[in-house]
């Protein structure tokens, strides 16, 4: 490291592979000249009067170890940075955002709070939440949903987990979408539980009010026959004749097993999509309620507005190791 020093590095990577934490190596903060580092299962513990990396366009962080003061001040001095991953590392009550030239930010974790402050280029986000639960947030006095999507109007694409749903709920949803869903084109939903009513309803918000919305990909919680819940079943009812999703050509749905719940939010993307081209769906033989034909006929018999679905369904049998799609 010493001999590195004395060089014009511009791309470090440290991964530690082994069980105690390794302090990440003090010479790395005189690498002036940086533009991506990547650290993984390290402390990392600047010293002080350090200026940040003024140079840095990529930093990506897994199982890091660091002071949030010191995180918030490193951000705050990489004015060019481009990319941001934090991957399971120190849990930071306040998540603020602040980096003008941000194009993507990926963060799964630990938060109570969080907003994007100024994030003008920001073209995509993917954010999920450690424990599906943001850390004892208390619900807020207006809705958080214009608080987190104020400051990115450039977004394109945006993955979050159904924690996130939860959180961007507190406070009600707004009369009107905010105007940084006008130019989203693909929207990733993961680990949605289809038995909180209000979860429900801040999904069928967001894909309705993302006009653009091209790719939708949707993971459902695990549910059973017992799961069923009469107010999220009639919530889909009454949004099934609505429309919104006027660009959407392709879903894919993971973990689906056929139950009312998640039938009834079929009828709702079939009758909200005019333009909808295909329909791809998996999960595993052991948790499927009913066959893939019986599934894909009775989709075919929900009013769809688009008259040209292609179905596809693919059960993976886990114990006998093979795969067994149907296409309709």
């Amino acid at each position: 490291m010493h001999f590195l020093s004395k060089k014009n590095v511009q791309e470090f990577t440290l991964i530690v592979r082994i069980g105690n934490k390794y302090h990440s190596p003090h010479h790395l903060f005189t690498f002036q000249q940086l533009r991506c580092l990547e650290l993984q299962d390290c402390l990392f513990h600047p010293p002080l009067g350090f200026n940040g990396f003024e140079k840095l366009i990529n930093l990506d962080l897994v199982r890091v170890t660091f002071d949030p003061s010191i995180f918030t001040n490193l951000i705050s001095k990489s004015p060019l940075l481009e990319r941001l991953r934090l991957r399971c590392c120190t849990n930071i009550d306040i998540l603020e955002i602040d980096v003008a030239n941000l194009k993507f930010y990926e963060f799964i974790g630990k938060t109570k709070s969080i907003s994007f402050k100024n994030a003008p280029m920001l073209e995509k986000v993917t954010m999920a939440i450690l424990g599906r639960r943001l850390l004892n947030d208390t619900s807020p006095v207006c809705s958080n949903f214009p608080k987190f999507f104020h400051y990115m109007p450039s977004l394109l694409e945006l993955d979050i987990s159904g924690a996130i749903l939860e959180y961007l709920i507190k406070g009600g949803l707004p009369e009107g979408p905010p105007t940084a869903l006008n130019n989203i084109k693909s929207l990733n939903i993961s680990s949605m539980s289809l038995r909180n009513a209000e979860v429900v309803s801040s999904a069928v918000y967001l894909i309705t009010s993302c006009p653009k919305l091209q790719d939708l990909t949707l993971e459902f919680y695990q549910v059973s026959v017992g799961d069923i819940v009469e107010p999220v079943v009639e919530l889909l009812r009454a949004q099934s004749s609505s429309s919104g999703a006027v660009k959407l050509q392709r879903v894919k749905v993971n973990m689906f097993t056929g139950l009312e719940m998640e039938m009834e939010f079929m009828k709702f993307i079939l009758a909200s999509a005019p333009v909808l081209e295909e329909i791809f769906i998996w999960n595993c033989t052991l948790y499927l309620f009913r066959s893939c034909k019986q599934m894909i006929d009775d989709m075919k018999e929900f009013r769809g507005a688009s008259p040209n679905v292609k179905f596809t369904f693919e059960e993976i049998d886990m114990e006998g190791g093979y795969e067994h799609e149907e296409d309709m």
